[in-house]
């Protein structure tokens, strides 16, 4: 298709494949303005039903009339293809931006980009348009951070008939859908205010909250239904707490706790009595267009011309980055080395502890083991001065006379008493001669 022209519009090249279709940068023959024409895949546009309300749909968003929502220039079909004409947009997808500032985007900045995002929702909401999958990758962020959303209504098309998707998927990135988009729910557009609560979450800390390595689809919506959403703080601690209640209330799974509309959202940004400074710069590394595709819908991006803004350049900006990260290497070096300093006193403080310790044992021991041994020796040689003395030989003596009683007592309290004998009668004990003499009578 490229070099072709067709219906005016020269197609010059690929900017790249998205899940609906193929998008072309083209321009146009007489006016020479550059657009971008999405064409459909032939499974959608060959497809009756979904033709007829995808004209519906153009229709109702080509009257879509606000500075940050992508424009619908025109709609035609040629040889059973669709082809949608847009806007072409000069600038960087907003996640590409995240990252390339490395991380959050200062709370000021964000607060001004956001609240310009939700003047464009709310502009479709007035309308009755529903976008179903925002998401930073649906955003673009021209030079000047004025925002850019992309792909209103496709969404509705596409879950509108199961034919359209593969069975039990949904539309919309899983890691923003609202929980009762995750349970197939009847959705209002407090389903877009709770992406958007999501999206500001990113914006600020640099991460999504449900985004998790190795997580299952069926892991990630459950977390999303059932478990409660994490602080933001807890992700970047450099927040105000004002903007970390915005965003737990965008984000309520109760669809009644959440704001019932955009200008709700915007008027408690703008209510914020507090909201953290921080400098920071915007960042285009790309140099030639490309594309960002995240399921059904397609990012548009190509860095173009500085315009007259209060930021610096490119290159300024570029330079400015390089010094940070080289500050932020020097400082990585230098607390390292600090780290290493402080540990090494750590260990000469150690050392010198136990050695103070162990000196003061030993001063101990010689001071106080000496007087000890002394009193050993003295305790010895006392009882040899005492009998000297003449002392010792009367206490001795007590003493000994003391213990022998007291042996004796004990010896006579262990014998045991005797039999009594019977007495020998007198002169059993006389001899013979001596016994006297028995008469008997006859």
């Amino acid at each position: 298709m490229v070099g072709k022209t067709i219906n005016n519009y020269y197609i010059e090249s690929v900017i790249g494949e998205g899940g609906m279709g193929t998008v072309y940068r083209a321009r146009h023959k007489y006016l020479d303005i550059h657009t971008a024409i999405k064409v459909l895949h032939l499974q959608y546009s060959r497809n009756p039903q979904f033709k007829e309300r995808f004209i519906n749909e153009a229709v109702a968003l080509s009257k879509l009339d606000s500075p940050y929502i992508v424009k619908i220039k025109d709609f035609f079909d040629h040889e059973q293809n669709l082809f949608l004409v847009m806007e072409y947009i000069k600038g960087v997808g907003l996640d590409q931006y995240i990252r390339n500032v490395f991380g959050p985007i200062p709370e000021v900045r964000a607060v001004e980009i956001f609240r310009k995002i939700l003047l464009g929702v709310n502009s479709a909401h007035a309308k009755s348009v529903i976008h179903r999958d925002l998401k930073p990758s649906n955003i673009i962020l021209e030079n000047d951070d004025t925002p850019k959303i992309l792909d209103f209504g496709i969404a509705k098309l596409l879950d509108s008939d199961n034919k359209m998707t593969s069975p039990g998927s949904r539309m919309g990135s899983a890691i923003y859908m609202s929980p009762e988009q995750v349970l197939g729910r009847d959705l209002d557009l407090r389903t877009d205010i709770y992406s958007l609560g999501i999206t500001l979450f990113e914006m600020l800390t640099g991460k999504n909250p449900f985004d998790l390595d190795n997580a299952s689809e069926f892991t990630i919506n459950s977390m999303i239904v059932n478990e409660p959403i994490p602080l933001p703080r807890s992700f970047y601690p450099h927040l105000s707490v004002g903007i970390e209640e915005v965003i737990l209330k965008a984000t309520a799974k109760n669809v009644y706790d959440r704001y019932n509309n955009c200008e709700e959202f915007i008027k408690s940004l703008a209510e914020l009595d507090e909201v953290i400074p921080y400098i920071g710069y915007p960042v285009y590394s790309d140099p030639e267009p490309s594309l960002q595709t995240g399921g059904n819908s397609t990012v548009i991006i190509e860095p173009g011309p500085q315009k007259e803004v209060s930021y610096k350049t490119s290159s300024e900006l570029l330079s400015e980055v390089q010094k940070q990260a080289a500050l932020k290497q020097m400082m990585n070096s230098a607390n390292r080395q600090s780290s290493y300093g402080f540990k090494k006193n750590i260990y000469i403080l150690t050392g010198v502890f136990l050695f103070l310790v162990l000196s003061a044992i030993i001063i101990y021991y010689i001071k106080y083991g000496e007087e000890t041994d002394l009193k050993k020796e003295t305790i010895k040689e006392q009882p040899k001065i005492e009998k000297k003395t003449g002392q010792t030989d009367t206490i001795d003596n007590t003493v000994d006379k003391t213990s022998e009683d007291t042996k004796t007592n004990t010896e006579k309290s262990k014998v045991k008493p005797k039999k009594p004998q019977n007495k020998i009668r007198d002169y059993d004990s006389k001899p013979p001669s001596k016994r006297p003499r028995t008469t008997f009578d006859n």
